[in-house]
């Protein structure tokens, strides 16, 4: 499958979507510069993904599975990654500023910095890497 049809199956529908992942091996998924800006993502099963330098501005990203994807230099700013499963991801220079990590696992995450964590959004729930600090202004 090539790009420009991964990028069309996921803006059609996030459970045709899982439904294709889950029923058959769709490949290496390549959606490295995509616009998904202001997309409901919410769900969606993006594990092992490439989406460096992706546009997710303003993107629901609820609860989506992103473990092990390459999210380098993707545009991330007030996304919404309320319980959305990070670990493993590669945030190498990842632009977080106002995302909402409350919920999200971000265990095991590549070069993820405090930086990073101070521009956005989290609580307690929010799981880090043990060598990161929780930001104080996090809500308890």
């Amino acid at each position: 499958m090539n790009s420009e049809e991964t990028l069309e199956l996921l803006r059609r529908s996030v459970a045709d979507w899982n439904r294709q992942r889950s029923e058959r091996e769709l490949g290496e998924i390549d959606l490295e510069r995509c616009d998904l800006a202001e997309l409901d993502l919410s769900g969606a099963d993006l594990r092992r993904a490439r989406l460096m330098r992706a546009d997710l501005m303003g993107a629901r990203l609820v609860g989506a599975d992103l473990r092990r994807a390459s999210l380098v230099g993707s545009y991330l700013l007030g996304a919404d990654l309320r319980r959305a499963r990070l670990d493993g991801s590669d945030l190498r220079a990842a632009d977080l500023r106002g995302a909402r990590l409350e919920g999200a696992s971000l265990r095991d995450s590549l070069f993820l910095t405090a930086a990073q964590l101070e521009s956005a959004t989290g609580d307690r729930t929010t799981r880090l890497p043990r060598r990161l600090p929780r930001p104080s202004h996090w809500s308890d």
